[in-house]
């Protein structure tokens, strides 16, 4: 049997996203807006072309949005249940270059988390985390956890949410305190 949050819980939480999704779509729809209008300015007042090679770039900046900052992860991702699939530390090593010691080598170190997350109707999202309290202590999401996939949020809240121990906040990963349903660090109100 498939458990879920309760309805008023269900819709706080997805309130979130609905925020952050709102937010992502009016930011890329301005950005795009900004830019046409610059474009066209341009044309306007240099008298050139709209497919002069000078002015190339503007089509180029339109993407902006999603390949440094990868707005499409928020923009086409949905909601959904499911459980997690798979949850493992993968060490990796900063970049650098001479010689360095073992205990520089330590140093540079980097460990993250790569968790898949597998929806109830076959949906699949993975995530690396680079963030300490995923990685704090043990691994935050173990396999087999219920959690809730929430469109523009990169923390999925676990079900049921932790009365006993600290658990993350699912807006800016910083940890909850136990029975608390506001983050301290962010303000986020979800319980």
């Amino acid at each position: 049997m498939k458990l879920y949050f309760d309805q008023e819980t269900e819709r706080k939480l997805l309130q979130l996203g609905r925020k952050k999704y709102v937010k992502t779509l009016t930011l890329t729809i301005l950005w795009c807006v900004l830019v046409l209008g610059a474009w066209i300015a341009y044309i306007v007042y240099s008298g050139q072309s709209w497919n002069s090679p000078s002015v190339f770039a503007y089509p180029l900046l339109c993407l902006l949005p999603f390949f440094p900052f990868r707005v499409q992860k928020i923009l086409f991702s949905k909601n959904f249940y499911g459980t997690v699939e798979s949850a493992r530390l993968i060490p990796s090593h900063k970049a650098i270059s001479g010689p360095i010691t073992y205990s520089q080598a330590k140093e540079l170190e980097i460990m993250t988390a790569e968790v898949v997350f597998r929806g109830d109707h076959g949906e699949k999202r993975t995530v690396t985390y680079t963030e300490a309290s995923v990685l704090a202590k043990d691994l935050y999401y173990r396999k087999d956890d219920r959690v809730l996939v929430i469109r523009g949020l990169k923390y999925p809240v676990k079900y049921p949410i932790p009365e006993t121990e600290e658990y993350i906040c699912p807006v800016c990963g910083n940890f909850i305190k136990p029975g608390k349903r506001s983050c301290r660090w962010c303000r986020t109100d979800f319980g």
